[in-house]
Parts: C-alpha cells; sequence; structure tokens
C-alpha cells in the first residue's frame, strides 16, 4: 500500500487549539485504512495576523489564535517523530500564504509521487477497518473509468434517497467492481476523505481557478450536480431477463462518465467520522473546567 498511496492532511486553526487531541485522531485512525506506513504530508495553511473579517474565512486571525495553531500542529508533529507510534512518515508543507482547501490541495498534489493520493480533512478520522486495497485495484485499472473515490460520512447517510428526494436524480443500485466491493455512482465531488487517481486529481483542479479560502465541493462539486440535475429522465443501466432492474437518470450517467467519481458502498455505518474542532475538549481543556467547577462549589 505504501508504494501506492501517498495521505495528504489538511489542517487550519480550530476552536480547540491548542489542544493535538482532533488532529492525533485523525492520524492515528490511518491505521483502520492500512495507511499507517503510506508516505503522508501534513499541509499547513498560513493564515497572517489580523483583525478577522465577519466573513469566516479571510485568512486573518489574533496572533494568539495562530500561536495556538502552531503550538497543536508542533505537538502532533513531535509525537510521531518520537517513534511513541507506527505512524512516523510524516513531513509537514508550510504553505507561505494563505489557501484554503482547494489550493492546499492542488499545492499538495505537486509533491506527490505515488499513482494514487488519500485526502484527509483534519477533523475526519476512519472509525473502522476497511481493506483498502481492492479498491486500490479498481483505481488502477484504467478500463473501468473510476477515478475518485469518496468514504461516506454521516451527512451522506442514504444518499441514493436524498439524491432522488432533493434533486430528482436516480443513481442507480450499487454495481459490484470485485468479488467484495461495491461503488455507487456519484454525481458530485465532496471534500471528505477520498482516495483517488493523483494525475488524474491534478487534471480536475487545473478546469477551476480556485480563489483562496475556497473548497472544491463548493466549485466543481456544485457544477457536476448542476450538470447532472439538467437531465434527471432515467435510462436502463442494467437489464436482465428482459427487465430493467436498474435505472440511472441521464444526466447522473453522464457526469460519472465524464468524471469517475464513485461512493465506497456498505451496508454499515458511515466510515468516517467528523470530529467537532467548534466543540471539542482537549485533556487540559477539560481539566481547566472541572477545577473551575470545583472551585465554585
Amino acid at each position: 500500500v505504501s508504494s501506492k498511496i501517498t495521505v495528504i492532511i489538511t489542517t487550519s486553526p480550530m476552536k480547540s487549539d491548542p489542544e493535538p487531541d482532533i488532529l492525533e485522531k485523525v492520524i492515528q485512525s490511518l491505521s483502520y485504512a492500512g495507511l499507517s506506513g503510506c508516505r503522508t504530508i501534513l499541509v499547513m495553511d498560513y493564515f497572517a495576523v489580523g483583525k478577522p473579517r465577519k466573513r469566516r474565512l479571510c485568512g486573518q486571525l489574533s496572533a494568539g489564535r495562530i500561536a495556538a495553531y502552531e503550538q497543536r500542529t508542533e505537538a502532533v508533529l513531535q509525537k510521531f517523530a518520537s517513534g511513541s507510534s507506527n505512524i512516523n512518515n510524516i513531513e509537514i508543507l508550510r504553505l507561505e500564504s494563505w489557501h484554503g482547501f482547494a489550493l492546499a490541495v492542488k499545492r499538495a498534489l505537486q509533491e506527490v509521487q505515488t499513482s494514487l493520493v488519500c485526502v484527509v480533512q483534519h477533523d475526519l478520522v476512519f472509525r473502522r477497518c476497511i481493506d483498502i486495497v481492492p479498491l486500490i485495484h479498481i483505481l488502477e485499472e484504467k478500463e473501468n473509468g473510476v477515478n475518485y473515490i469518496y468514504f461516506k460520512r454521516d451527512a451522506q447517510k442514504n444518499y441514493r434517497e436524498k439524491a432522488r428526494s432533493l434533486h430528482r436524480l436516480e443513481i442507480g443500485q450499487p454495481k459490484l467492481f470485485s468479488e467484495t466491493t461495491k461503488l455507487i455512482r456519484l454525481p458530485r465531488y465532496f471534500d471528505g476523505t477520498h482516495i483517488a487517481c493523483t494525475k488524474w486529481y491534478r487534471t480536475f483542479l487545473q478546469q477551476t481557478k480556485f480563489k483562496p479560502g475556497q473548497f472544491i465541493d463548493q466549485s466543481i462539486g456544485k457544477q457536476m450536480l448542476q450538470t447532472a440535475m439538467e437531465r434527471t429522465t432515467t435510462e436502463p443501466i442494467v437489464v436482465v431477463d428482459g427487465r430493467h432492474h436498474n435505472k440511472v437518470s441521464s444526466g447522473v450517467h453522464d457526469v460519472c462518465t465524464r468524471y469517475g467519481c464513485w461512493m465506497w458502498y456498505n451496508e454499515k455505518e458511515p466510515l468516517i467520522q467528523h470530529l467537532n474542532g467548534r466543540t471539542h475538549l482537549g485533556k487540559a481543556q477539560l481539566l481547566s473546567v472541572v477545577n473551575k467547577k470545583i472551585m465554585e462549589s
């Protein structure tokens, strides 16, 4: 696996800084997907000292927030460099200007030398084990047209039903790609944890001129979905015994054929869990809260 995949983790300031708990858990969870031995690039976005605007994304924060951000990242790097974990192949990419997710991923892809890449945001963890080898084989098989495989989180529960009710789109039944692996069509890109072909990814991001602070799913992802919604009529994809067993909206079929985006299918709970950096309390913060309550009582 390590010869095939490079892991990119994007990070930026969180409300929980300087507590390292969330980022540590994200890195540790890579072992659930067999990625602990892979080269891992931690992309640290740049923020200037200044007064944050009302708009959430502006690339400026107070000196205290930036110092806490630096402290958290340094604490995580020291822990994994100390040999106290089975994950020690981590390097940091410090950006010299404010990028945001889209531009940060685009910049990090310049450093990737493997054929595949796994992109992870700093607050999304693998919650259980997965055999990623079959997915590697699917992505390496050029004939099937799969370029990107997304791992579902809570927001994508019952995605087929949501696509039907919210967008009048039929994405069809899960498709069997190997003896153990099913994927379902994805008529849009999601920023959450995914594995993709590096060469395809670079080309994919070249089609849009991103502004600092932009997310990919709010730009190209939305465009893909809008394109799919322009053709909501369904067409048969699988015919068994003269009957149509699987119908897919024409727009979904066209978008998936063009981009090759799919979602890993399983009947269990979503593989990815979001750890909320806005409400998370680390060990030191919890101790402070407890001590305060003791003093008040």
